[in-house]
């Protein structure tokens, strides 16, 4: 029996002895070589596919990309797929690749170094063409894994704007989004407006807070930084203290007859804002108008129905598969551009 070591790597060797063939065969078989000089029948291929399938081989798709075949395969590498966004993020991405013919390579490192390193092995081992970054939004978080991305000739983040040679985007314009936002609010008699970010260290968040306050000062309103409340990232909605911070950032915006308005850091934020204004009386949008971020499903199942901003997810992930499956094809390399979409507010009745 091969390798009864369980930490010996299995080799198409292995593979040839358990189907009583060639290594030649079981190359051309599972790798695609040798066309045109090597004939296996149909008996000995299912041979073959049986062998490695039992002794749980795995082909070197980098080896294949040496031997000129092409491994179709984009490598994803996330911080997180738990977020809701970020499911919408992966299921986009795996349903445009699919269309494209490639396949999709996915890890999430959650926000360490070190499995960063581990998933751009794997990728490189696999033989990946290309790939896309999600999820990596501070500048701390590039300058680590740059040098590590500067190993792939074709590299397009999501969601996010490396300043990083050779990584283009696809984006939303955050700022856009803020803007369209308060004028809205403004048009509806609001001039009291909140915002709600979950903190200023990533660069959306800060983009989003400058906004708002360019808003402000070029329409001539003053800003209370009492309706500015950061740090809905600690909130936990399975932690006993999770009521205690929503009525705390509730008294610091709404305290002194400030906000009549709320721009909340996504739509499940704005979910339990409605929740807490309901539990002190206040109706939405009467009393406390309410947009949310994303357009999330949660949006319409609401009461009332969440007016939000559109982030795009399927045209953004679209942009960057097209983007980066055409510069992988087409003639010349390093053909990518990034790309900036305008979000777009969504009129519901909560404003």
């Amino acid at each position: 029996m091969p390798n009864s070591d369980t930490n010996t790597p299995v080799t198409m060797l292995d593979v040839a002895k358990r189907a009583h063939c060639s290594r030649a065969a079981v190359s051309h078989v599972l790798m695609g070589t040798g066309q045109g000089v090597i004939k296996v029948g149909k008996e000995t291929a299912a041979g073959i596919r049986r062998a490695a399938g039992e002794l749980k081989f795995h082909p070197n798709h980098a080896a294949r990309q040496l031997a000129g075949k092409r491994s179709r395969l984009l490598g994803v590498i996330a911080d997180d797929w738990s977020s809701a966004t970020g499911v919408r993020i992966f299921t986009w991405l795996e349903k445009n690749a699919a269309e494209r013919d490639y396949q999709v390579l996915t890890s999430q490192t959650g926000n360490d170094p070190r499995r960063f390193e581990r998933s751009v092995a794997t990728c490189l081992s696999r033989g990946v063409e290309g790939v896309v970054c999600v999820g990596y939004r501070s500048e701390e978080q590039w300058a680590e894994v740059g040098p590590l991305l500067a190993r792939f000739p074709h590299v397009v983040s999501v969601f996010a704007r490396p300043n990083i040679p050779g990584v283009e985007y696809v984006d939303i314009d955050a700022a856009e989004a803020t803007r369209q936002s308060v004028t809205h609010l403004l048009d509806r008699g609001r001039k009291r407006i909140g915002l709600l970010l979950e903190d200023l260290d990533l660069v959306p968040n800060r983009q989003r807070h400058e906004a708002f306050l360019q808003t402000h000062r070029e329409l001539g309103l003053p800003v209370d930084e009492k309706r500015i409340y950061v740090g809905t990232k600690d909130w936990y909605y399975d932690r006993p203290e999770f009521e205690q911070q929503i009525d705390g950032a509730l008294d610091r915006l709404l305290g002194e007859g400030r906000a009549d308005a709320l721009l909340a850091d996504d739509d499940y934020g704005a979910a339990v804002l409605i929740r807490g204004l309901s539990r002190r009386g206040l109706r939405v949008p009467e009393d406390v108008a309410v947009v949310g971020y994303g357009n999330h499903l949660v949006s319409h199942f609401l009461n009332p129905e969440l007016t939000t901003i559109d982030i795009r997810v399927q045209e953004v992930v679209y942009t960057a598969v097209a983007m980066l499956t055409e510069a992988i094809d087409g003639p010349e390399s390093g053909s990518m551009q990034s790309v900036t979409l305008r979000p777009e507010l969504l009129v519901r009745k909560s404003s």
